[in-house]
């Protein structure tokens, strides 16, 4: 299901964006604190992205690899460090298209924003069981974070899947 170039890309991408996300979260925490409650965030937010658009794409008889994109995760972790707005794209699944439908190639472009949609949705109903501070940090970082992956990737900028699955829409 997934070769070990995917599994490299996903421990590096994972990664990267732990540190990128980690400026996402309030309060006053120890760094090493931060990026474990990043990495409990962050990791599943973006491989539950890229792992919809394979697992949709495979459902509809195309083949799909996970890739990090390591250029892109260098500007992204270049951007926080300066501390200037966070746009990249820190990963990506490439899929192939000669058995691609339409239909397919549509709803994997929309496969990962749709489960970060979801992610973000979940986290109103959620609230009112959280009891801890860290509880509503934990879910407040959540909701950040798959707002912000939800967002980005529906902007129609070229290599954003709001790009992509416009693109198939109009082909």
């Amino acid at each position: 299901m997934f070769s070990l170039a995917e599994l490299f890309g996903i421990a590096i991408s994972s990664i990267g964006v732990t540190y990128i996300f980690s400026g996402l979260i309030p309060g006053q925490m120890k760094d090493k604190e931060r990026f474990k409650l990043s990495a409990l965030i962050a990791i599943p937010s973006l491989l539950l992205h890229e792992f919809a658009h394979k697992f949709v794409a495979i459902a509809f008889g195309m083949s799909a690899t996970y890739h990090a994109n390591f250029w892109g995760l260098f500007i992204g972790v270049a951007l926080k460090t300066m501390g200037l707005p966070i746009f990249f794209v820190p990963a990506y699944v490439s899929i192939s298209a000669f058995t691609a439908t339409k239909t397919g190639l549509i709803l994997t472009g929309l496969a990962g924003p749709a489960l970060n949609g979801f992610l973000f949705a979940i986290t109103y109903p959620l609230e009112k069981y959280m009891k801890t501070r860290n509880q509503h940090i934990l879910l407040y970082v959540t909701r950040q974070i798959n707002m912000w992956l939800l967002i980005l990737n529906l902007l129609p900028i070229p290599g954003t899947d709001g790009f992509n699955a416009l693109r198939y829409l109009l082909a």
